[in-house]
């Protein structure tokens, strides 16, 4: 198990404590943006649709393992992929 970064902003590493198993295979988590909005509708036929404002990031770096039994020292490189929402979006309406 390894801390994983919560963020990343200006150069700095923010953790939280959260901890996960470091492996080769994909990890998704709840991005922290499950909010609604309320759009009125006018009564008859009416388009619209939504623009999201998303962010995509990639971080590669090195994370240094030492075996408990023999005190070697690993090093793994890897890469943290990112794409979340920023919260930004636009209703548009359709004429």
């Amino acid at each position: 198990m390894v801390e994983v970064p919560t963020d990343i902003h200006n150069s700095e590493i923010y953790f939280n404590g959260e901890q996960r198993l470091y492996s080769k295979y994909f990890s998704k988590s709840p991005h922290g943006f499950e909010e609604m909005a309320t759009v009125t509708i006018p009564t008859g036929q009416s388009a619209f649709y939504i623009e999201q404002e998303w962010r995509k990031r990639q971080v590669s770096y090195q994370l240094g393992l030492i075996n408990n039994r023999t005190g070697q020292e690993k090093i793994v490189d890897g890469k943290w992929i990112e794409t979340i929402p920023t919260g930004g979006y636009s209703i548009l309406w359709e004429d």
